[in-house]
């Protein structure tokens, strides 16, 4: 999709532009029934619907990397598309595959937005809190992912020490 640099899309309009059968993996995985039988139109509102879910939003924010969140958080908070480098489209694919993120990359540098939509719930839960879980669940994440490392290394200390 080509950005405008004045207005966030619509998240319908995003969506309009997908296929049939990508709205249908998208549909799937945000478990709406009876997704096989809708028709693109249906498919596109029922999507949109998902994706505006806030529950749904925050489970996958607190589980994608720290650069991608914070390329969606930038995103989210600007009033128009941003610039990034284009060394940086791993942070965009995942939140671009889900529709929480669209991406740009017809230009010189990737331009991203989130759909206006997807903000408005982004804003809302920013004023419930989320960043600050946000940010004490990735501390948590680290510590958890450093205390196999640091119990190795205590091991092999008291190893040595005897």
């Amino acid at each position: 999709m080509v950005l405008s640099k004045v207005e966030k899309p619509a998240i319908e309009a995003v969506l309009a532009e997908a296929s049939a059968a990508k709205l249908k993996e998208l549909a799937k995985n945000y478990y709406v029934k009876g997704y096989s039988k809708m028709n693109k139109t249906a498919l596109v509102q029922a999507v949109s619907a998902a994706l505006r879910e806030p529950g749904r939003m925050e489970e996958l924010l607190y589980i994608i990397d720290q650069p991608a969140f914070l390329l969606f958080r930038r995103a989210a908070r600007s009033r128009e598309p941003v610039k990034v480098k284009k060394a940086l489209p791993e942070q965009c694919s995942l939140l671009e595959d889900l529709g929480y993120l669209v991406c740009d990359a017809s230009q010189e540098d990737l331009i991203v937005t989130v759909p206006a939509e997807i903000s408005e719930v982004f804003h809302q839960l920013e004023r419930e809190g989320f960043t600050e879980r946000k940010t004490r669940y990735d501390l948590l994440d680290s510590y958890a992912m450093a205390t196999p490392t640091c119990s190795f290394i205590y091991k092999q200390s008291c190893r040595v020490c005897r």
